[in-house]
């Protein structure tokens, strides 16, 4: 961002209070735990706090001005810049889409019911190139919703030539103004599926809500599609320009596809894609499951139509590094530990299980530690009782599941023939890190994967092994 102060209060609407600063703002944060100095903090109102608290305290960081309401009042700031609106969220909103109107790189828009972080930080690494040179703004994390895009726009740097971003939602229509405010040329889905079911009711209504992104789309944007998922006509017919499809299956109608795939521990996943002319390119990536190959060719796809080269595609990724809490695997007095545990839904369960059952050991015991799916609704039950029949058709050492949610997992392994005896249904963390203290044994391998505010991470540290 560089945004002058005048032209700050012409966008949102807004008047400085009692003066602008004297310098341009060329960060905008709203996490006083973040403030480095110079920054424009912003006071957001939020279920649990309130950001107008800390303004003293941004003040005090060092942030060169805020922006707050109208009606708020401080007197130990006087006489320090406040540019004063009326909404600062909706103010946060157009001060975003003023500084998108005037950066000219070219954006891509992600979104889907999982894989959405994992495919932006992969079109983002090979966009930048073998050596990093090409400069890539980024969703930071996953900040993809109505506070965290803005505040990735107005950070990133105003020399980038491409901007990968994600859009995230759980309640309809959410996606549209995130797209119209990020304006992409490039527009993915990764997949659609069973999220959020509590907000949306059925598939169906993800598939609509993440064709809200194709809609936002110019008549000579791209959108780049997975052919593969029951859904596809909806997102098809949703965009206004030129369709790009992949898919894992030889033979798919699509323009390219997964001839052939070799993935297995610790080793690079080796994916070969053929395109609609029938010429093939070996593509290998450190990350791991069939799951991962989709991401992979969704990603090479897109950098393709970013006019990257297939041969800096190919070299490019063999560095890419998985963001955090995906599928991060490290050792632990002899145990393997992979921490899947960043998020969950019935997709992603599936292909966590999927991939750990390819796993190897030096024991060749494998171990499962499951949380709970959170915002299935009514599906709960139902949903969670289907990962445990999915647990069912593999050989586990042993199951453990951590929380209420999650004995429905243990259920369902139970009705479909798991052992009763390797069953451990645990109430929290602790009781969970207690018995695999006891249980798992050097040479073991162990998965932990459940919704995020189960926490499941910290279970390595509490083991204590």
């Amino acid at each position: 961002m560089n945004l002058e102060p005048l032209k700050m209060a012409e966008v949102t609407g807004g008047r400085w209070d009692p003066r602008p600063p004297s310098e341009t703002l060329a960060v905008v944060s709203q996490d006083t735990r973040r403030l480095k100095g110079g920054e424009l903090y912003v006071a957001l109102p939020g279920p649990r706090y309130d950001g107008h608290d800390f303004v003293a305290a941004a003040k005090r960081a060092g942030a060169a001005a805020a922006m707050v309401t109208e009606t708020f009042r401080d007197h130990t700031i006087a006489g320090w810049p406040l540019l004063r609106v009326n909404d600062t969220r909706q103010a946060l909103h157009r001060l975003a889409a003023g500084w998108r109107a005037a950066w000219n790189a070219r954006v891509v828009g992600v979104t889907g019911s999982v894989g959405k972080t994992t495919v932006k930080d992969m079109i983002a690494h090979l966009a930048a190139g073998i050596s990093g040179k090409v400069s890539v703004a980024r969703t930071y994390q996953n900040w993809n919703n109505a506070v965290g895009l803005p505040l990735c726009l107005l950070n990133a740097p105003q020399h980038a030539v491409v901007g990968v971003f994600e859009i995230g939602t759980n309640h309809p229509g959410e996606v549209l103004p995130l797209a119209r405010l990020l304006q992409p040329r490039i527009g993915v889905v990764t997949t659609v599926g069973p999220a959020h079911l509590e907000h949306f009711g059925s598939t169906a209504a993800i598939a609509r809500e993440k064709a809200e992104l194709l809609r936002a789309l110019p008549p000579d944007g791209v959108a780049v599609l997975n052919r593969d998922h029951a859904d596809i006509d909806v997102l098809l017919e949703a965009a206004p320009c030129r369709v790009v499809t992949v898919s894992m299956q030889p033979g798919t109608e699509a323009d390219y596809h997964a001839c052939h795939l070799e993935t297995s521990k610790q080793t690079m996943l080796r994916l070969e894609i053929e395109d609609a002319e029938g010429k093939r390119r070996l593509v290998r990536a450190p990350v791991q499951g069939r799951h991962q190959a989709a991401n992979l060719l969704l990603a090479v796809v897109t950098a393709r139509e970013l006019d990257i080269a297939w041969e800096t595609i190919v070299a490019a990724a063999l560095s890419f590094k998985m963001p955090p809490m995906r599928w991060q695997r490290f050792e632990r007095a002899g145990r393997t530990l992979v921490n899947d545990a960043y998020n969950a839904n019935p997709i992603s369960m599936d292909a966590a299980i999927e991939t750990f059952a390819g796993e190897t050991t030096g024991s060749g015991r494998r171990w499962l530690v499951l949380g709970g799916m959170l915002e299935m609704g009514d599906h709960a039950v139902a949903a969670h009782r289907d990962i445990g029949k999915a647990v069912a058709r593999q050989a586990w050492q042993g199951l453990i599941t951590v929380g209420e949610l999650a004995r429905h997992i243990a259920g369902g392994a139970r009705d479909a023939g798991f052992p009763i005896e390797a069953i451990r249904e645990c109430s929290d963390i602790d009781e969970a890190a207690g018995i695999l203290r006891e249980l798992v044994q050097p040479g073991d391998a162990l998965l932990l994967k459940g919704s995020r505010s189960f926490n499941l991470e910290i279970l390595a540290d509490k083991i204590r092994w």
